[in-house]
């Protein structure tokens, strides 16, 4: 009492990191496909753990990422970029529910594949005008959002999601690229 916390009692990011780069597939935000018997595993541990308890949690979760780490290299990377392609893919319409799902899936995909490939060139494009255009706030605020949620983000998640609030930013981009394909 008397004191606000900006901050809440405890954090799961340990044992996220830990589950995401080792043993979690892709969310199911469409069709769930079950899960590893060592997700599984995790996910009862901490539904189970008490409230008072979970900072312990987090701590041994977080002191098992670095020696898994250093023993599969190679799970830790795969998990990681396939985590930032799921981030940005879309192959349905809505969050957990679509009624063409599966047979919109690669249409989605396309679609997304096309409106992102646009953004990238409208940003390379107008980075083009030089250094000075890193003193805008809507160019320096793309660049941060994007570098967090591009590398950042899929360290403890994979939900593609997650990045929908980021489009209507993308779309202004893709506007710029619009244009640069129809100067060629």
């Amino acid at each position: 009492f008397g004191k606000v916390l900006l901050t809440p009692p405890y954090s799961t990011i340990g044992g996220q990191m830990y589950l995401m780069m080792f043993y979690a597939d892709r969310y199911p935000e469409v069709e769930f496909l079950g899960v590893a018997p060592e997700q599984r595993r995790i996910y009862e541990e901490y539904e189970n753990t008490p409230n008072s308890q979970i900072p312990d949690w987090n701590k041994r979760y977080t002191s098992l990422i670095f020696p898994k780490l250093a023993s599969e290299p190679i799970t830790f990377l795969s998990r990681y970029l396939k985590n930032i392609f799921w981030l940005w893919d879309k192959d349905h319409l809505s969050v957990y529910q679509d009624p063409w799902y599966p047979a919109d899936r690669y249409i989605l995909r396309v679609i997304n594949l096309i409106f992102l490939g646009l953004c990238i060139a409208g940003i390379v494009r107008y980075l083009g005008r030089g250094l000075k255009v890193l003193h805008e706030p809507f160019v320096v605020m793309t660049l941060i959002l994007l570098t967090v949620m591009s590398l950042w983000f899929p360290l403890v998640s994979n939900e593609s999601r997650h990045t929908i609030p980021f489009y209507p930013i993308l779309m202004f981009w893709a506007a710029f690229g619009v244009e640069r394909l129809l100067k060629v």
